[in-house]
């Protein structure tokens, strides 16, 4: 997730010729932030032809990681893609609290999650990081531990989705469990997994009974 990140501020910063287009001539994805009272965010290929933009970010050159990426930070920073999104008719997303509702919470509430967006689109992961634990902490000095609680959840969502979250329990029972495995090999098959030279692999064409070839 952060190599993506990054490769797609370098590429912005510097512009390289062969970075700009695919050979099917088929641009790649932007994210682009609405100028509205409640910004939406949807994906995008000609950024400079799109009216009414905040700010955007990319080129992405993977579509699959950049719709990963949102799909998670959704689920952490929720937000709005449906224009018709309103106090009286609310979209789809809000019912599976995956949009916190245009009119429904107030403009500045909401633009806080398109702020930390924008700072985790642009690679700026550990300052959001910093700020995020500070309003934790502010929220738990003033007994506001429901939201501190929220806070602390979306910390361990951002580190779970950048991989850096790790579970020491867990990789001790592992390793142990690896360990164990390792022994029953090397004592009934005089097998160590861990001094292979050497492994083959066949590919089969096909599952015919005539004419296989591997």
């Amino acid at each position: 997730m952060e190599a993506l990140l990054l490769e797609s501020r370098l590429i912005k910063q510097y512009l390289p010729k062969y970075n700009s287009l695919l050979k099917d001539d088929t641009r790649y994805l932007y994210v682009g932030i609405t100028k509205e009272s409640y910004p939406r965010i949807k994906l995008i290929r000609q950024p400079e032809h799109e009216a009414g933009l905040l700010d955007w970010y990319g080129p992405f050159p993977s579509s699959y990681g950049l719709k990963e990426i949102l799909r998670f930070l959704r689920r952490i920073f929720p937000y709005c893609t449906d224009p018709k999104c309103s106090t009286k008719e609310p979209c789809f997303y809000y019912r599976i609290k995956l949009c916190p509702g245009a009119g429904i919470v107030s403009s500045i509430e909401y633009k806080k999650h398109i702020q930390q967006i924008r700072m985790f689109l642009r690679g700026d992961v550990r300052n959001l990081l910093n700020k995020l634990e500070k309003q934790m902490r502010e929220a738990s000095r003033s007994l506001k531990f429901e939201q501190a609680n929220l806070i602390k959840r979306q910390i361990e969502m951002i580190n779970n989705l950048l991989g850096k979250y790790q579970r020491v329990d867990e990789e001790v029972k592992f390793s142990k469990q690896l360990q164990a495995l390792m022994e029953l090999l090397i004592r009934y098959q005089s097998f160590d997994p861990f001094i292979i030279k050497r492994i083959d692999g066949y590919d089969i064409s096909n599952l015919g009974k005539e004419i296989i070839v591997g």
